[in-house]
């Protein structure tokens, strides 16, 4: 990445490491990363950054799953006569995309618990920097080697925060793009006012949420910048270029900032009312044409 000539790959990856990039640039390095984090964290970051923006790719798996449980003569038929005029809303799609907005939501649900979860280690961390406060300096040995670990644990969690937030952002945009999508491209005028109104309310509730979310981002970015500089005067200090460590005011004060984020509530409901309403009208169809298999309903949905 690094020799490549726009060095826009290098830069990505800075940013998704934070001070940690500095220890991918060297294999001497890297072996003192994986001895100060242990197999357990170190393989665990690996395999989070291999597996970033999977959401993305289950959330289309759950969208083209719902086309594929559907029968091709019944979805032609339905397809042909919503062009035609015949019909205010496309069934087929407005389950398939009602599917994938309901996968996202748990989504984000789960990883703004697991940035609380990292929040919570680096406030940890900083309460185990504080019992070498008392120490005039920082000498080699086991000294040195508990600091590089929780200096790399606290790198780690910050690493892992930010991974976490850019798929929440990816999930947030997503599940409002959909929305507007399926709301611009498959919903002519004079829809069931039912479905009209479930529309509009989660078109609203998820513009909320991208709103919301983008603040908690923005709030839990700031404090992340505020780690790394608490981190680097330890680092300072635990080197000998400093007399004292950060002050404990600014541990006190950053623990106070994780405190204070607040992330949304996803929204929750619309999408699984608006699927069902869906699916009911694809059993009616299919009863009508005379056959055709069933297609997945929510509550199946959800058990998978």
């Amino acid at each position: 990445m690094l020799g490549a000539t726009d060095g826009r790959e290098a830069a990505a990856f800075g940013e998704k490491m934070g001070r940690l990039e500095s220890f991918f640039r060297d294999e001497a390095a890297h072996r003192g990363l994986r001895k100060a984090l242990g197999d357990a964290l170190y393989l665990r970051l690996l395999k989070e950054l291999r597996e970033e923006d999977y959401h993305m790719l289950a959330g289309g798996l759950m969208h083209e799953g719902m086309h594929a449980g559907m029968d091709d003569a019944l979805v032609a038929r339905i397809q042909s006569e919503y062009k035609a005029g015949g019909r205010s809303v496309q069934w087929d799609e407005l389950r398939a995309f009602m599917a994938e907005i309901g996968y996202h939501g748990p989504f984000c649900r789960w990883a703004e618990s697991d940035v609380s979860g990292s929040f919570g280690r680096v406030q940890g961390f900083l309460k185990e920097l504080e019992a070498l406060r008392k120490r005039p300096r920082l000498r080699p040995g086991p000294g040195q080697a508990r600091f590089e670990k929780v200096r790399a644990g606290a790198w780690v969690d910050a690493a892992l925060i930010r991974l976490r937030m850019r798929e929440i952002w990816q999930s947030a945009q997503r599940m409002q793009g959909l929305v507007e999508s399926f709301r611009t491209d498959y919903v002519k005028a004079e829809p069931p006012a039912d479905v009209n109104d479930l529309l509009a309310k989660l078109s609203r509730d998820t513009a909320g949420f991208v709103a919301a979310a983008a603040e908690a981002i923005q709030r839990s970015e700031l404090a992340l910048r505020f780690l790394e500089e608490i981190l680097g005067e330890w680092s300072e200090w635990a080197a000998g270029r400093r007399p004292f460590p950060a002050p404990v005011t600014d541990s006190n004060d950053i623990v106070k900032r994780i405190k204070s984020i607040s992330w949304p509530e996803p929204p929750a409901g619309g999408a699984g009312d608006l699927m069902k309403k869906a699916g009911e009208a694809l059993e009616r169809e299919r009863a009508f044409s005379g056959g055709g298999r069933p297609g997945p309903t929510f509550s199946r949905l959800r058990d998978i």
